[in-house]
């Protein structure tokens, strides 16, 4: 119930400042250091109302020590200028809890030098005209929005010099028509949007990493909705937005909007386990600058991303697209590599696609790669790739290049490679057609890797395969077989196997290929290098004789791994003679026993997977085994063994160039 009669304010600033003192009056709790200063005058949007607690215009909750302040039960705050943790050193605490308690301030800093908290709970309402989180450097800010009803309105700056983190949960809801996550440099600002019915609309847009860091996680079917949003929006800022699940949802609008992932820093997008992002009509660019990188991956059955324009995975700067496990992209038209520099797209696995309603271009005036693999599609009404760049499109697993609906056009002006790995049956009867196309132009080259490709009838057949025995030179002629399977499976050997698929020629080209699986020390030091929680799959060093690896002599190698679940399971290594190192080859995929991947020289390679949880060694150590001090070799024959262990300062907000006015 609220009072009828003020509290003067003059009295309660006198009593806060005598130290622990605490007071109840009306529906609001506070203790600790509590201020409220009346000066002269008032700000032009506050009227005095009886029976609300007139803290205007400057509120100060952790003014000269810890404060704490709890508005319920239907009650009124009204401040101009509110701080929650003004000091350094010092921590503010504010709750609004219950459905009609509402606080309204002009500006509202939470964690202006110190840590500041506010929770908005069960209903509670707070508006602001200009909000902070995370105001001076070495600050920290943290507003909680949890339960229907509860509504957060205006805070603009999620870590503006400082830290600071936004929570909407259960059913909270914020709005805005402009956010900045992670605002000045050095800033952090972090976002979560967890359960169905939590919602942040921006009504203009969003900058995660204006200067700073920023990151946004939208889970369990949380929802936020947009303008012209940018993910890394300044050199050496940095965005990274999560949607995972499904009900979760992005969506950016109204018209003429666009979505920046790396405007001029860099910027991680991903879309899991269901969720689904919306772009508006203006574009998505991954990459935009010069200086920039933008990285997107839409992974897993009902990851949805669709862009009502086009999709531009490198525009000036470098764009990596990723889509795998049966993840879905859709675009009006698509470029790889639009503007300059090198740029890739991975379509990988059953039920993968990207499907464009227009053209698709790998390379414009960059170098673009496009990879289809494990049962990926790819869609549109005609493909162009450039020179200097790739479409490559493995056989076996269902992978297809589909260019209206069979009648479409390919124009090849660098290379369109097709690749056959070690899990592709040798059966001359069977051939196969990756690229769905009626009209077939250009002078690039078609490389068939692993078999051979019938220019006439575009169609791929895949090459026998020759055995040979580990430590051993195998010879084939490169005109009639491609592919060499060697399996490590004599008594005391390893119990791996490798796999390795070459460039057919077009007249007899005889060479030689040795694989020798990799022991003693070098597999010691791949062992420290993984780690003990990563077991090892196969382990190989190769050399060749009269075959060069190169990007017009590729190899493809295949190792057998077993069932490890998916290509995103396996950790693939790299030996350079001297040292292992962490690997990444943009085309690996797994067709539930090989996993394949295009290499970049002969040396030596390594596939390990993480070993099971520690939960389950410990129960295996509970009864009895816990003493082993080398983990045993399975059947690969591999030692685990031991391992290697104020005010706000005025800027105004940069604008965005649109794709009409750019360069």
């Amino acid at each position: 119930m609220k009072l009828t009669k003020r509290i003067p304010l003059t009295l309660l600033a006198s009593l806060c400042l005598l130290g622990s003192y605490s007071t109840v009056f009306a529906a609001f709790t506070t203790s600790g250091s509590i201020d409220s200063i009346n000066p002269y005058s008032i700000p032009y949007s506050y009227t005095p109302i009886p029976g609300i607690w007139d803290g205007t215009p400057q509120t100060y909750i952790g003014y000269t020590s810890g404060g704490t302040l709890t508005v319920d039960s239907g009650s009124d705050l009204h401040s101009g200028y509110a701080y929650i943790a003004y000091a350094s050193g010092y921590t503010g605490l504010a709750t609004v809890d219950g459905a009609g308690s509402t606080w309204t301030n002009g500006t509202l800093y939470v964690g202006c030098s110190g840590g500041g908290t506010l929770s908005i709970a069960n209903g509670g309402t707070v508006d602001n005209d200009t909000g902070y989180l995370g105001y001076n450097s070495g600050s920290s800010g943290l507003i909680t929005v949890d339960g229907a009803g509860s509504t957060l309105d205006r805070i603009l700056y999620i870590g503006y010099s400082g830290g600071g983190t936004l929570s909407i949960s259960n059913g909270g809801s914020v709005t805005r028509s402009y956010a900045w996550l992670g605002y000045n440099s050095g800033s952090s600002g972090k976002e979560t949007v967890d359960g169905t019915g939590s919602t942040w609309t921006n009504t203009a847009g969003l900058s995660i990493g204006d200067f700073g860091s920023g990151t946004l996680s939208i889970t369990n079917g949380g929802s936020v909705s947009g303008g012209q949003d940018c993910l890394g929006r300044n050199t050496g800022s940095s965005g990274v937005v999560t949607v995972d699940g499904k009900g979760s949802t992005w969506t950016h609008g109204p018209s003429s909007s666009s979505l920046y992932v790396g405007y001029s820093g860099s910027g991680t997008l991903s879309i899991t386990n269901g969720g689904t992002v919306i772009t508006g009509d203006y574009g998505t660019y991954l990459g935009y600058n010069g200086s920039s990188s933008g990285m997107v991956t839409v992974d897993g059955a009902g990851s949805t991303w669709t862009n009502d324009c086009g999709l531009y995975v490198g525009y000036w700067g470098t764009g990596t697209l990723s889509i795998t496990n049966g993840g879905t992209v859709n675009s009006s038209f698509g470029y790889i590599a639009f503007g300059g520099g090198s740029s890739m797209a991975r379509v990988d696995g059953a039920g993968s696609t990207w499907t464009n309603s227009g053209d698709l271009c790998v390379g414009s005036s960059g170098t673009g790669t496009l990879s289809i693999t494990g049962g990926g599609s790819v869609a549109a009404t005609r493909v162009v790739v450039c020179s200097a760049s790739l479409l490559a499109v493995d056989v076996g697993r269902g992978s297809l290049l589909n260019l209206g609906s069979g009648s479409g056009d390919i124009f090849n002006g660098g290379t369109v490679r097709i690749l056959a790995g070690a899990g592709v049956p040798a059966d001359n009867s069977i051939q196969y057609s990756p690229i769905a196309a009626g009209t077939w132009t250009g002078d690039g080259a078609y490389q068939a890797v692993g078999g051979t490709w019938d220019a006439t009838n575009h169609t791929f057949t895949a090459s026998n395969v020759q055995s040979g025995t580990p430590r051993e030179a195998v010879s084939i002629d490169l005109a009639s077989v491609q592919r060499i399977l060697i399996a490590d499976d004599q008594t005391g050997g390893t119990g791996w196997t490798v796999g390795a698929s070459f460039v057919a020629a077009s007249s007899t080209q005889s060479v030689t290929f040795t694989a020798t699986p990799v022991e003693g020390t070098v597999l010691d030091d791949l062992i420290a290098a993984a780690g003990n929680n990563e077991k090892v799959l196969g382990a190989w060093t190769f050399s060749t004789t009269n075959y060069t690896v190169s990007s017009t002599n590729p190899v493809y190698l295949s190792f057998d791994v077993g069932s490890v679940g998916n290509s995103s399971d396996l950790q693939l290594w790299h030996y350079d003679g001297s040292d292992w190192t962490a690997y990444t080859a943009f085309d690996l995929t797994y067709d539930g026993i090989y996993a394949s991947f295009t290499a970049s020289s002969f040396s030596g390679y390594a596939m390990t997977v993480p070993e099971p949880s520690t939960l389950i060694l410990l129960g295996i150590g509970a009864i009895g085994l816990s003493a082993y001090g080398w983990r045993r070799r399975s059947e690969n024959g591999v030692r685990s063994g031991e391992r290697n262990k104020p005010k706000p300062k005025q800027r105004p907000r940069p604008s965005i160039i649109h794709p009409q006015t750019a360069r």
